[in-house]
């Protein structure tokens, strides 16, 4: 998607003035991420967000786990406002249709099909939606050939194509864009092997490097959606009991060395970039407003003087 406004590097972080970011809050944090796009507009003629990606608790869902809903009374007001309100600031959507699980029985799903009709009526080819299921990836396909697909961590993750160029390469073939796994932006030799053009890095992932449960996790959020069960108990119990990252307080134990989660540094940021990569996405649904306004303005804007400009600009 082309910039409708021209860009003030002087105002994006001089260490990657090229990244294009895809930031995630999605019906979540939209008062926040419009607020400091718009502060950025007015003060400095920039737009610095690409896309932004989320959804609501539906079955195709995945990825984290959110709780707004969609029904009869938001449908057609609050929803379309919100992707109106980001087509307006020149800024695309994509949706974390990631569910590893999806079956052919919710192809049908109306809530789901709903949220892709509005997506390509309002937002045309800018739209997009990240994808773990080839059956859900085949749907869409047949009914907006022209929408963008994006492969999630989640397929990545489930099908075990961690580390395996090849694997890769296959899904270069097949989705407009590929979420690098996060263990693997530190395998500089598989990074050399990638398309940067089509590759996407997630710069502060905080889960563990090499955590033994993600892949269990991400079917228990896949669970979790597709049945839209509102316990969520095992779920629950796995963050609780199960879960080395989350909550965060479970990586800084003074009591024993802090494992090394996947947020990356400048200077690894800095060398990615420097292999070509220039699409980058920042996690945050999950996290509180406080914490996706931090990594969004120390990431993609000068850190000296205009991220603390901008991070104090929206309260809170």
């Amino acid at each position: 998607m082309e910039h409708h406004l021209k860009i003030g590097k002087a105002i994006l972080n001089p260490n990657w003035p090229e990244a294009k970011w895809n930031v995630s809050g999605l019906f979540i944090h939209d008062e926040l991420i419009q607020a400091l796009l718009s502060n950025a507009i007015s003060q400095f003629s920039c737009r610095f967000v690409e896309s932004v990606h989320g959804s609501p608790l539906v079955k195709w869902n995945s990825g984290r786990i959110q709780q707004t809903t969609l029904n009869k009374e938001n449908l057609a007001s609050s929803f379309i406002q919100t992707l109106q309100a980001y087509k307006d600031l020149g800024v695309g959507i994509c949706y974390t249709f990631s569910n590893t699980l999806i079956g052919k029985e919710a192809l049908d799903d109306p809530s789901c099909n709903f949220m892709l009709d509005r997506l390509a009526e309002i937002h045309g080819e800018s739209g997009g939606v990240i994808l773990s299921s080839d059956i859900l990836a085949e749907h869409i396909r047949n009914r907006y050939p022209q929408m963008k697909q994006i492969s999630s961590i989640v397929k990545v993750t489930t099908e075990e194509g961690k580390g395996k160029p090849a694997y890769y390469k296959q899904l270069e073939g097949r989705y407009d864009k590929v979420v690098v796994h996060p263990d693997d932006n530190f395998n500089l030799e598989l990074l050399r092997q990638l398309d940067p053009q089509k590759a996407e890095i997630l710069v502060n992932e905080s889960c563990l490097f090499n955590c033994p449960t993600r892949k269990q996790h991400y079917l228990l959020y896949s669970e979790f959606s597709k049945t839209l069960n509102p316990s969520h108990e095992k779920l629950r119990d796995f963050e609780e009991n199960v879960c080395q990252s989350v909550p965060f307080y479970k990586q800084i134990n003074c009591s024993e060395p802090r494992r090394r989660n996947c947020n990356l540094t400048v200077s690894e940021l800095k060398q990615i970039y420097g292999m070509g990569f220039r699409n980058f996405k920042l996690q945050g649904r999950t996290d509180s407003r406080w914490i996706l306004k931090y990594d969004l303005t120390r990431y993609a804007l000068e850190p000296d003087h205009v991220g603390p400009l901008m991070f104090k600009s929206v309260w809170p």
